[in-house]
């Protein structure tokens, strides 16, 4: 791939702001909430850490795809190339 201006700087720079930004609109209030809705941050952690892995394992195993970007789609997933030297 090649890196440009707009991929190498901008890019960044811009999924800096957002990042920050939402960080900087945290409030005390919602921290509070993750021990009212105990639930509700348990759901999300099984659908964050479970099914978008399983189904970053699904496409892996449909789509042929170079390693760098298998690595890259399935990050939490050990996954080793047998072909590969």
């Amino acid at each position: 791939m090649q890196s440009n201006l707009f991929t190498a700087v901008l890019l960044p720079l811009a999924l800096a702001i957002v990042i920050l930004d939402m960080g900087l609109s945290l409030t005390p209030e919602n921290f509070q909430q993750v021990t009212r809705y105990p639930k509700a941050v348990i759901v999300g952690l099984v659908c964050q850490l479970g099914f978008s892995s399983l189904i970053s394992v699904l496409i892996v195993g449909v789509v042929p795809m170079q390693p760098i970007i298998l690595c890259t789609l399935a990050v939490s997933e050990p996954f080793s190339t047998e072909d590969e030297p």
